[in-house]
């Protein structure tokens, strides 16, 4: 059996190492976060909204719309932002992934199989606050487009984060029925992950 696997985000996992991204992220100069209007409580998060003296963006829907993606594309030009956090789940970052790259309208990508530009790509960070999706190190936003009625991923390299911050006290101010969804999320990838592992253990043993 071979395979490559490519991973360019780098990766710190630990309780409250989120109080670590001022230092980590001093050379940013207009700092954006991302994330949902309910973390905008959370007293870790509004202390790094501080200490960055952050701009905020709130306006993200579960299963994001491409109209949101090109609203919060235009909303970084506006303000000049260096470098994006998106604090949140998979909804959050799959947003913050496509907006990073500033397209004027990410339609134009949405499905059809054209690649994305990058050549204005904004920096990225991911801040995961669920379990599950493991969009914080992925290539992957999966967009909707509800005028059309389609929801389908886009791919691009230029969607990886430059760091992916795990601090599992965010995951701890979740209701217990998103906690409960997300665990059994990551449950279910596990299944899957080691079916598919023995079907081709028992193909390539057959095969031999």
């Amino acid at each position: 059996m071979s395979w490559i696997y490519k991973q360019p985000v780098e990766i710190i996992f630990g309780i409250g190492e989120l109080t670590s991204l001022p230092e980590r992220l001093s050379s940013a100069k207009k700092p954006l976060i991302v994330t949902n209007s309910f973390f905008l409580e959370n007293e870790n998060v509004k202390a790094i909204i501080s200490e960055l003296n952050a701009e905020v963006y709130t306006n993200v829907s579960e299963n994001p719309d491409v109209t949101e993606v090109n609203r919060c594309s235009r909303f970084i030009k506006e303000t000049g932002s260096d470098v994006i956090v998106a604090i949140g789940g998979g909804s959050v970052i799959d947003l913050a992934k496509a907006a990073s790259v500033r397209a004027d309208d990410i339609r134009l990508y949405h499905g059809t199989g054209i690649s994305v530009p990058t050549d204005k790509k904004v920096r990225l960070v991911s801040v995961p606050t669920t379990a599950g999706t493991g969009s914080e190190v992925t290539c992957i936003s999966v967009l909707s487009d509800r005028e059309s009625g389609k929801k389908c991923p886009i791919v691009s390299d230029g969607f990886y984060p430059e760091l992916a911050v795990i601090d599992p006290k965010l995951t701890v101010s979740m209701p217990p029925y998103v906690t409960a969804s997300t665990g059994i999320d990551v449950l279910c990838h596990v299944i899957s992950s080691c079916r598919a592992t023995q079907s081709v253990i028992f193909f390539e043993m057959n095969c031999s």
